[in-house]
C-alpha cells in the first residue's frame, strides 16, 4: 500500500471545515474511538507514519460514511468526484488488506523509528533494538500463515465494512504489471501476493 490514498484522504476531509464536521458526525457512531480527527502524513517525520496509518484503519468505518455523505450531499461536483474516486480506492480490497499488513510492519518498527528520531538514546541502544528486529521478523515470516490470518480476520471481520464479495483477480498468464500468483482462495491471494 502506498500513502498516497490515506495522505490524499486525509487532505480532503481536513480541508473543509464542513467536511471536518461531517467527519465529527461519523465519529459519533463508532463510541469506542479516542481519535477526533483523520492524521495526516508528516513527510519528514517517519513516525508520523505509523500514527497516521493507525488512525486510518481505526477510523476506516467513519472515513467510508463520510466519504458517502460527501458524495450523496455535496453540491460542488468536483469535490463530490474526489470524494467518489476516493470512496472507490479505498474499498478495494487490495487496499484494505494491504493498509492492515502495513499497520502491523509499522506497529513492530514504531518503537525503533522513535527511538532513531529521539535525542536521548545512543547508537548502542537502537543497534541493539535493530537486532531484536532481526530476530522477530524472521519468526513472523516462518510463522506467515497464522501471522496473516489474524490480520485477514482483522481487515476482513474486524472492520466488517466491505460492501463486496471477495473473488480472485483474473489471473492470466502474460500479466507482469500487478501480482499474478495463483491461489485457491482471496486470502492465500492475498497473503502470497501482499505478504
Amino acid at each position: 500500500m502506498q500513502f498516497a490514498m490515506p495522505l490524499e484522504t486525509a487532505s480532503f476531509v481536513n480541508a473543509s471545515a464542513r467536511r471536518v464536521a461531517m467527519m465529527k458526525q461519523c465519529l459519533d457512531t463508532i463510541p469506542e474511538t479516542k481519535r477526533h480527527r483523520v492524521k495526516q502524513l508528516c513527510t519528514t517525520r517517519w513516525v508520523k507514519h505509523h500514527d497516521a496509518v493507525t488512525s486510518f484503519t481505526d477510523l476506516y468505518p467513519a472515513i467510508l460514511r463520510c466519504l458517502e455523505q460527501c458524495v450523496d450531499e455535496l453540491t460542488d461536483v468536483k469535490t463530490a468526484a474526489t470524494a467518489r474516486m476516493l470512496l472507490h480506492a479505498i474499498q478495494q480490497p487490495e487496499f484494505v488488506v494491504s493498509a492492515h499488513v502495513l499497520g502491523n510492519v509499522l506497529n513492530l518498527t514504531h518503537g525503533l523509528v522513535e527511538l532513531l528520531q529521539s535525542i536521548h538514546h545512543d547508537l548502542l541502544t537502537a543497534i541493539a533494538y535493530v537486532h531484536d528486529l532481526n530476530a522477530v521478523l524472521p519468526r513472523k515470516w516462518e510463522a506467515a500463515d497464522e501471522s496473516f490470518l489474524n490480520m485477514w480476520q482483522q481487515a476482513r471481520h474486524g472492520r466488517s465494512v466491505w460492501h463486496r464479495t471477495h473473488s480472485l483477480p483474473r489471473l492470466n498468464n502474460h500479466h507482469r504489471l500487478r501480482a499474478n500468483v495463483p491461489a485457491e482462495s482471496p486470502e492465500e491471494y492475498f497473503k502470497r501476493s501482499l505478504f
